[in-house]
């Protein structure tokens, strides 16, 4: 009678054993379930935020690039008209064409400015060089307003008598119907011991 209840208890305990297991490898079997479901979820969540960033940085470089491609577009151009309104002021044979070659780059008021300095002064028979020409161009908060700082090296003949300048020539720029136009020019001679005469 012991023998039989024992072994009756035994295989009670052994079913409710197997039981238990049974439902805990089914919950945990749910719960892994559940967790690839949930790894996968965030795995496609993140796979989407992911594209989504990369497609707004795309955009956003795209016009970052277009904003720059303009900017060194317009800062070329820039540069350019700088260069050859420098050279007209200083590489000339003749004071009287010199206005003439530069008009293309000044606005209507700096023109009619120049042009009455020019009829002021003396016709002398001078002659001018440019040597060199060093550029700094001014952050400014106008894209349609620039300034240019230019120092410039010069020589200058005056009846077969030369004399070396160095100068800072600061030009304020405006946009006029898409072409960048020289508005005030200011020039401040920059004292030196280095000037040199002499006889051509």
């Amino acid at each position: 009678m012991k023998k039989t209840l024992i072994a009756l208890l035994s295989a009670l305990i052994a079913t409710i054993a197997i039981s238990v297991s049974v439902t805990l490898w089914q919950e945990r079997t749910e719960t892994n379930e559940k967790m690839k479901e949930y790894k996968n979820d965030n795995l496609n969540k993140q796979k989407t935020i992911e594209q989504y960033r990369l497609k707004e940085l795309k955009n956003s470089q795209k016009q970052i690039n277009q904003t720059d491609d303009t900017f060194d577009d317009e800062l070329t151009d820039l540069l350019m008209n700088n260069r050859d309104l420098i050279n007209g002021l200083y590489s000339y044979s003749s004071t009287e064409t010199r206005l003439e070659n530069i008009k293309q780059y000044l606005t209507e008021d700096q023109y009619a400015k120049m042009l009455k300095t020019s009829a002021d002064g003396h016709q002398e028979n001078i002659k001018s060089k440019l040597d060199s020409l060093n550029v700094y161009v001014s952050e400014g908060e106008n894209q349609s307003v620039r300034t240019i700082v230019n120092e410039v090296t010069s020589a200058t003949e005056i009846d077969n008598t030369i004399m070396k300048q160095r100068i800072y020539v600061k030009i304020s720029y405006e946009m006029q119907k898409e072409k960048w136009k020289a508005k005030e020019i200011l020039f401040t001679a920059i004292p030196s011991e280095d000037i040199k005469m002499g006889e051509s």
